[in-house]
């Protein structure tokens, strides 16, 4: 009825009705939302109906559900007492079975209890077994824990163990490397132990001790090379020394360039004898091998006996090959895998670097007066050499040696050559004689060619072969400047006379000009124009040329540098030596005309001498060429084989010039000159002795008055010779230039010609000077008989070879003017002037005519005035005077 009741109102409505037999079929599923759904379906439609205004909210709806639900409640307990009538017997049986189950259960019940007591029991004793078991488990587990840990803990202190061992040994890179491997990879599988901690801590310890104890093995290793390094030195040099062709008289010969034999002036005056060529050659070569050998005798093998097994003669035979044989490079080869392993490469080679260069500081440290005092350069030098040896083998063996070893070892070496250059220079200074400066040559020149074969740079040691070659060149010059002096104080300033072949003795056997087939074939006596110092002074030219040879010996020079410096060293003696000493010789002789003729000889004899001085020079420098043979047997070695020229013809043409063809051609002209000046002295010397009875004034004054000389009553009769002084003058110059046979044709004639110039112009003041007032016939007469003389003199031909005609030209002029003065041909005079042919008085000029014809006019008037009357001849003699002085005077220019 409720249904149809809600039917029929929801059909009234315009809603759509709810099916509730729906909800209650959705309830009965048991759902857990079911109840939930059909509660919100009911509100739902409840809202619903009031929107649609065919109902409200007043709960009719639910209530009719409600309702509806209340039956279908009935009809299910109807049906459930239904089923239970049906089935009530049945249950009754099942209780009885149940209550029968019941006692069953009852004594199941307590034959369980009993059960799980005698489990219980069992149980509690299994808990026991297994704790114990448990706890004995646990026990266990730390045993196989502690041997897994002794298992790991024992490598890891064995290794610290060997750690230690190996620093006591002195293991050093052993040890740091399995500190390396401790630290790196075992200790990390220790790190949760308490004691891994003090292996850590240790750790580093140990690696300071390690770089310390390596450090102080480098330290020894570097105190112990300076031992070594005299050793090697001295074995390198005497290898190198052979290798260029020094052997073991290196000091006495060359095998590329053999020295000229000696030719020494046994004179007692000469400095420089045989002796002195022996001592050095040989004295040296005992001194360098015997400091050698004591280098040397460490690297001979000892047999077991206590006596060398090499070969006594020889210190070399058996020396050690390799430089490991002499020094154990372990220490510095540890050390520096210690660093580098370490990262500490740098501090190494910073450390390394530095006391290495306070080393050579302490070679190179001498104080001046050890330095000069200093003579066994065999120990210096060899000391260098080892020194630079053990650096450059360590930076071709030092692994990871690069550019930094590089470059340390050029600022070395940059900073020992000027120290070098200084030491060579205090040496230089300190040595007193050539063997000492020879002996530090050839130390220098076997030190550069070792450092060179070494590989460094030697450019800045020629500058310490030229401070040695300076010192020499000067101690040289002052043993040869003594020497000269010796040679020219002690020579006799007189032809050489050689009257049989026992008097051809050395210098002068030797000698250029007695060495000519020519020389040889003149009978005794033969005559030499030279004096003996010019042999002397030649062979002591040649014997510098030759020590000068010493010293180039071995230097690494080619054949035009070796002829330079030979020339350099010549002109030196030439300019420093010898141009003194000839120049005081001849300031010495200026008053010895005699003496200044034989030394006019003698240098142009030691002129030509020097073309053959050259030459000598040239042939000791030019190159000595190797043959095959010389190169199958290996005596030159293409490393310092000398420079050779590209063209053989070269070898035969000189590049130096030697400053003695000037200096001896300069010399002689100063001879040359003061022979003239001497010569015009002495005839001054007896022109001023001349006095001519009728020369008023002027040098040649009479010593008659010339009141007196007019006042005679009869005149004197005229002179018929010649005066003292002329004859005395023409006798004097005959024999002076009978001196001049030896002279060059040149010299002799133009001091001929110059000597007669002389005379004329003496004879000329004399005659007409400025002093001269008046001139009378006495003194005319006298005047030209004097000049007859010279012409007489000068038709003897005084000088072979001269032109007599020149001679008689030169007097001409005043014997000329003495004719035309006497003959008073004036007419012809003033005919034929100026005509270059046919004219008698061609050499009269009008001036000295006039000077002339004034002072004879002079003593006309004079004699006039003396005597008060002048007779008709003297009248017109005195008028066709004044007259011809007055057409001189136009032909002059004078009026």
């Amino acid at each position: 009825m409720i249904l149809s009741n809600l039917i029929i109102e929801m059909a009234e409505s315009s809603l759509e009705p709810l099916d509730f037999y729906h909800l209650l079929d959705e309830l009965e599923t048991g759902n857990s939302g079911s109840c939930a759904n059909a509660i919100r379906r009911l509100r739902e439609h409840e809202v619903a109906a009031y929107q649609a205004g065919v109902g409200g909210p007043t709960g009719g709806l639910i209530a009719n559900f409600i309702a509806l639900l209340d039956e279908r409640v009935a009809d299910k307990e109807l049906e459930i007492e239904k089923a239970c009538s049906h089935n009530y017997q049945s249950f009754v049986d099942s209780v009885k079975e149940l209550l029968c189950v019941q006692e069953e259960a009852e004594k199941l019940q307590s034959t369980l209890s009993e059960i799980r007591s005698s489990i219980l029991d069992e149980v509690q004793k299994l808990n026991e077994s297994f704790m114990a078991l448990s706890a004995s488990q646990s026990t266990l587990e730390q045993i196989d824990q502690c041997i897994a840990a002794l298992q790991n803990s024992l490598p890891v202190l064995d290794q610290y163990e060997r750690i230690e061992k190996s620093i006591s040994d002195g293991r050093y890179y052993h040890a740091l490397k399995t500190l390396e491997n401790l630290e790196h990879y075992q200790l990390k599988s220790i790190q949760s132990y308490t004691f891994s901690a003090c292996l850590q801590k240790r750790i580093p310890e140990l690696r300071a001790e390690i770089k310390s104890a390596s450090l102080a093995q480098l330290t020894d290793f570097l105190e112990e090379i300076r031992k070594h390094s005299v050793r090697l030195g001295a074995i390198t040099m005497h290898r190198i020394a052979e290798k260029i062709g020094m052997r073991d008289d290196f000091l006495t010969k060359s095998e590329k360039r053999p020295v000229p034999a000696r030719r020494i002036d046994d004179g007692s005056n000469s400095d420089v004898d045989e002796t002195h060529y022996k001592e050095l050659k040989l004295g040296k070569s005992k001194v360098l091998e015997a400091e050698l050998k004591e280098l040397a005798a460490a690297s001979i093998p000892v047999a077991t006996d206590g006596s060398t097994t090499a070969n006594s003669s020889s210190p070399w035979t058996n020396t050690i090959t390799n430089i490991e044989d002499v020094v154990n490079f372990g220490p510095v080869y540890r050390c520096l895998h210690i660093y580098a392993v370490s990262g500490e490469r740098a501090e190494f080679e910073h450390y390394y670097f530095t006391q290495r260069k306070k080393q050579c500081q302490l070679i190179l440290s001498l104080s001046p007066s050890q330095q000069v005092s200093l003579r066994n350069y065999s120990e210096f030098f060899s000391t260098l050499v080892g020194f630079f040896l053990l650096d450059d083998y360590l930076r071709h063996t030092m692994p990871g040696a690069g550019s930094s070893y590089q470059t340390y070892l050029n600022d070395l070496w940059a900073n020992v050559v000027p120290k070098l250059v200084q030491f060579a220079t205090k040496n230089a200074e300190g040595c007193k004689t050539d063997t000492e400066l020879l002996c530090l040559k050839h130390y220098s020149v076997l030190f550069e060619y070792t450092m060179a074969n070494l590989g460094f740079h030697t450019a800045g040691l020629t500058e310490m072969l030229e401070v040695i070659r300076k010192h020499y060149n000067d101690l040289l010059i002052g043993q040869w400047r003594e020497r000269l002096n010796s040679i020219v104080a002690d020579d006799n300033y007189t032809a050489i006379t050689l009257n049989s072949s026992k008097d051809l003795t050395p210098p002068l056997s030797t000698y250029l000009s007695c060495c000519t087939l020519e020389f040889s074939s003149q009978a005794y006596p033969r005559v030499l124009a030279f004096s003996p110092m010019v042999p002397k002074i030649f062979m002591a030219i040649r014997d510098y040329i030759d020590a000068c040879l010493i010293f180039v010996e071995n230097v690494n020079l080619s054949w035009t540098e070796l002829e330079d410096t030979l020339s350099r060293a010549t002109n030196s003696l030439f300019t420093e030596c010898l141009d003194g000493i000839i120049n005081r010789m001849i300031t010495d002789s200026e008053k010895n005309l005699l003496r200044l003729i034989q030394l006019t000889i003698n240098l142009n004899e030691l002129e030509s001498a020097c073309e053959h001085l050259q030459a000598y020079l040239h042939e000791n420098a030019r190159p000595q060429f190797c043959t095959s043979k010389d190169l199958d047997n290996g005596d030159m070695l293409e490393d310092f084989k000398p420079a050779q020229p590209d063209d053989l013809s070269m070898v035969h043409s000189s590049r130096s010039h030697l400053y003695g063809v000037s200096l001896f051609k300069d010399t002689r002209a100063r001879s040359e000159t003061q022979i003239y000046t001497i010569l015009n002295a002495r005839i001054e010397e007896f022109c001023s002795l001349a006095t001519y009875e009728g020369i008023f004034g002027g040098p040649g004054e009479g010593t008659i008055p010339f009141d007196e000389l007019i006042s005679r009553p009869a005149p004197s009769p005229p002179p018929s010779r010649a005066s003292d002084y002329m004859k005395d003058l023409t006798a004097w110059l005959g024999s002076t230039f009978s001196a001049f046979t030896n002279l060059p044709p040149k010299v002799a004639q133009t001091a001929c010609i110059s000597a007669s110039k002389h005379i004329v112009r003496l004879l000329q003041n004399i005659l007409m000077g400025p002093n001269v007032k008046m001139v009378m016939e006495p003194a005319l007469s006298q005047f030209a008989l004097d000049l007859a003389e010279c012409e007489k003199f000068a038709k003897t031909e005084p000088v072979p070879g001269i032109d007599k005609s020149i001679l008689l030209l030169i007097f001409q002029e005043l014997s000329q003017l003495l004719d035309l003065i006497k003959k008073e041909d004036w007419r012809v005079y003033f005919t034929n002037h100026n005509k270059p042919v046919g004219n008698p008085y061609d050499r009269v000029t009008p001036g000295a005519a006039i000077h002339l014809l004034e002072r004879i006019r002079e003593a006309e008037k004079k004699k006039s005035s003396f005597l008060g009357s002048i007779k008709k001849e003297e009248r017109e003699r005195r008028k066709n005077l004044d007259k011809v002085i007055s057409q001189l005077k136009d032909l002059s220019g004078r009026r």
